[in-house]
């Protein structure tokens, strides 16, 4: 969902047979929505010249409000609004550019049951038929939250006509590293725990997207067993696809003659669940 207010001013010069152009766009009163991720981006401006050449992002900026407070009470975000900002420059005969992105406390989620405020740098290089995207990205705060049974879905053998994705005619490469910051909290199948750790994700067109690296439990707590175990080692490694990361998970009843706990390794398509005693 995207509206704008937008201004065009233009000249033509040169010959009939070898026109040239040159002009700007401005834009004010930009609106960008993204209604099932929450994502509002508002009072945005954008300041676009051209010539016969090449397209000069000059000026690209927006605010991004907070639309709701988080849904846990113990965090505590920064307070305002965030906003994004941009410039960069692309060639109109190969498309080459390159495009650089500042993000402080970006709405990213604003859901009941996923909610995240981003801050950090995104780098684009760009052609016509390719995008390069590098970022580093921070957590300022964040919530991941559900149910202990996932809403019913489709098979993925079910096709839905009129739902097939068309072909993807840019190419699109990605290096993220995101880092999960401070003040961050997962409440889902049992788990009640601060998260911390730093992720890089790689994707590479028709390719599987592969990460590296480590999310860490603080603090955390894992009702199972119809006990609420304390997480002494919670980690979850990531080294290839993110669908599977290799699991080290303590959680223990403590402060008892007899602490039981359970121990889960392994990985979490092949995971090993250890009821363990002392």
């Amino acid at each position: 969902n995207i509206s704008l207010s937008p201004l065009y001013s233009g000249a033509i010069t040169g010959t009939p047979a070898r026109p040239v152009s040159a002009g700007f766009i401005k834009g004010e009163r930009l609106v960008v929505g993204l209604i099932e991720q929450g994502l509002r981006l508002d009072e945005g401006q954008l300041d676009l010249a051209f010539d016969a050449e090449r397209v000069r992002l000059e000026t690209l900026s927006f605010r991004s409000p907070q639309r709701m407070p988080p849904p846990d009470n113990r965090l505590e975000p920064p307070l305002g609004s965030g906003s994004l900002t941009g410039t960069g420059e692309f060639s109109l005969r190969s498309g080459k550019g390159h495009f650089d992105l500042d993000l402080a406390r970006i709405a990213t989620l604003q859901q009941p049951g996923q909610w995240l405020l981003v801050s950090g740098k995104t780098s684009v290089e760009s052609a016509w038929d390719s995008l390069d995207i590098r970022a580093k990205l921070r957590s300022d705060a964040g919530f991941v939250g559900m149910s202990r049974s996932s809403a019913p879905s489709l098979s993925e053998d079910v096709k839905v006509r009129g739902r097939e994705k068309p072909p993807q005619r840019v190419r699109i490469n990605a290096d993220v590293n995101f880092d999960f910051g401070e003040n961050f909290i997962l409440k889902a199948y049992g788990v009640d725990a601060w998260l911390e750790g730093l992720l890089r994700i790689r994707l590479a067109q028709g390719a599987t997207p592969q990460t590296s690296g480590s999310i860490r439990t603080r603090e955390g707590f894992f009702n199972a067993y119809g006990q609420k175990l304390e997480i002494e080692r919670g980690a979850v490694n990531f080294h290839g696809p993110v669908s599977n990361p290799g699991l080290n998970i303590l959680a223990r009843r403590r402060g008892l003659e007899v602490e039981a706990g359970v121990e889960v390794t392994g990985t979490a398509q092949r995971p090993r669940v250890r009821l363990i005693s002392e």
